[in-house]
């Protein structure tokens, strides 16, 4: 039973609030999944900035590298149901290119959208608004930290307004 990666999925915004989250953190108190890396046959991350081991924070809208549940290894177009023994950990966009391909759906588009998100992940050096760097993964909380040479991005209350704002990174754009 690794407690320390359910925390690492908590904090990256996974609950058990949803099946897909109960799922996931059931199979990793279970030991079915065993490591925060994207599962999926090919995992579409720049392996150099982080590849499969690199999650976005759950935030609105919603990113294309949060980390999600896939339906393996019985697919859920076979009768597989969203259970512990039935999860692996994927990324957003990858889980749904896998499954565009597995149900033979044209996913140009998708697959278009992820040469762009890989092309402006490796501008930004896995360093953009929001990004999770493994120290950071490992905090249960989400607070106004500076991890390197930027700010996670956190909310906060703003005086005389009635609602949360998100706070932006410091960082300054690199090209």
């Amino acid at each position: 039973m690794d407690h320390s990666l359910a925390i690492q999925l908590r904090a990256l915004g996974v609950h058990h609030g949803s099946r897909s989250g109960r799922a996931l953190l059931k199979a990793t108190e279970l030991g079915y999944i065993e490591d925060l890396r994207c599962e999926m046959e090919e995992c579409l991350y720049p392996e150099g900035i982080g590849g499969r081991g690199y999650f976005e924070p759950i935030s609105c809208p919603l990113p294309e590298w949060i980390p999600t549940a896939d339906h393996y290894p019985i697919l859920k177009k076979d009768g597989g149901r969203l259970v512990a023994d039935n999860v692996r950990l994927a990324h957003r966009l990858c889980n749904r290119v896998g499954y565009t391909e597995a149900y033979g759906v044209p996913n140009a588009k998708d697959r278009a959208k992820a040469e762009a998100l890989r092309e402006a992940a490796v501008r930004a050096g896995n360093h953009g608004k929001g990004a999770a760097s493994p120290d950071l993964r490992k905090r249960a909380s989400r607070t106004d930290e500076t991890v390197g040479s930027w700010a996670y991005t956190a909310r906060r209350r703003d005086e005389g307004q009635n609602g949360w704002v998100a706070m932006e990174s410091n960082r300054e754009p690199t090209d």
